[in-house]
């Protein structure tokens, strides 16, 4: 699966649009961390397209920047469609109801790679959210030592950055057949692997825009 616009193209167009420092922070981390879950799901050749999705997936949700300017940096139909998502497509997800045995479901649809970026594309938006909200207060707003208990915590209290969908969430990770702990347990560590990796580009491309 290959993306119609290059993560270059998408960084510049990240770079130029971004609300604020906080904005370009955020889809920065997005970015990694769905290249690190591209890897994880098998998708290691699809690494850039799964990375431009998830920064221009932020920038789409968070500004109101023309859609001429995502066609003029090479970005498709198809691809402006995927990063557009805002739920999770539940259509054909067999949910175990409470008491009824795994072995009387039918077996789980297969996913296409297309199914597995736009899912984890949400899901991570809003679980990455989530987290970063936890940070706001840390040094450095790091995500190293947070635990996936307290992670679980601030799930659970519907007062916390409400504007997180849990549901959505939940559902991803049921598509996704991953346990909502283990989901959250590689998502923190995908984002403290990619700490540094967004700083250097935070730099890199704050650089540019003061030249």
């Amino acid at each position: 699966m290959t993306a119609s616009i290059t993560v270059d193209s998408a960084r510049n167009l990240l770079r130029d649009a971004a609300s604020s420092s906080a904005a370009l922070h955020s889809a920065l981390m997005l970015g990694c961390i769905m290249r690190e879950f591209a890897v994880m799901r098998g998708y290691e050749d699809s690494a850039d397209t799964w990375e431009a999705a998830g920064l221009l997936h932020f920038l789409a949700r968070q500004s109101s920047t023309p859609m001429k300017k995502y066609i003029e940096a090479g970005a498709d139909e198809e691809f402006l469609d995927i990063i557009s998502e805002g739920e999770v497509d539940m259509t054909g997800v067999v949910i175990r109801k409470k008491g009824q045995p795994r072995k009387s479901l039918p077996a789980p649809k297969k996913l296409t790679q297309e199914d597995e970026l736009r899912t984890c594309l949400v899901v991570l938006d809003h679980l990455m959210t989530l987290i970063e909200t936890m940070t706001a207060d840390r040094p450095k707003r790091s995500v190293k030592g947070i635990k996936v208990s307290a992670v679980k915590k601030k799930f659970e209290d519907r007062r916390f950055n409400s504007a997180v969908s849990r549901s959505t969430i939940l559902d991803g990770a049921k598509k996704l057949s991953i346990e909502i702990g283990i989901l959250t347990s590689k998502t923190l560590h995908a984002m403290e692997d990619s700490e540094a990796r967004v700083k250097e580009l935070e730099d890199e491309l704050q650089l540019k825009m003061s030249a």
